[in-house]
This record gives structure tokens, C-alpha cells and sequence, in this order.
């Protein structure tokens, strides 16, 4: 991980950190919760991969209590309403 740092001036830690950060910014950016409802709309979203992202995060203590906290919140959030929509699909 040193080389990568080094060589390419990247810290994948860091860029986690700043990824989770802007999701929860773009989160609670608007009252209406667009950005949520896109994220549980998008075909590509994986609440596997932002657990997963969680996990390291949490276990490597790369953000404060308040963010993770702040995603997980997010994360329910989109779960709800991805059951929202699978039900009116039926």
C-alpha cells in the first residue's frame, strides 16, 4: 500500500473516507431525500458494499462516530424505501 501512496500520491483509506463523506452529505442535502431515493432506485447500488466499506471504515477507525453513524442511517433509509418500491410493484 506504501508504493501506492508514494508512487501515485493515492490512499485508498482516504478515498474511502472522502466517498462515504460525500454520500452522506449528498444524503441529508435535500429535505426531500432525492439523493436516497436515487441511490435505492439505482440498479447499481449495493448495500453489501457499503457494509462491507462500513466494516473497514469502523475497524480501521478512519471516521468519526458521527459519520458512520450518519450512513447507517442513510442505509436504512434506502432499505425502506427499496422495499417501498418492490411492494408497488406487486
Amino acid at each position: 500500500m506504501f508504493v501506492l501512496i508514494f508512487r501515485y500520491s493515492f490512499d485508498p483509506r482516504d478515498l474511502l473516507v472522502k466517498i462515504l463523506t460525500v454520500l452522506v452529505r449528498m444524503s441529508n442535502a435535500s429535505e426531500e431525500r432525492e439523493f436516497v431515493k436515487c441511490l435505492a432506485a439505482n440498479p447499481d447500488y449495493s448495500r453489501l458494499s457499503v457494509e462491507r466499506a462500513l466494516r473497514v471504515v469502523q475497524r480501521e477507525n478512519l471516521a468519526p462516530d458521527h459519520v458512520v453513524q450518519d450512513l447507517r442511517s442513510v442505509m436504512q433509509e434506502v432499505r425502506v424505501i427499496v422495499v417501498l418500491l418492490e411492494v408497488r410493484k406487486l
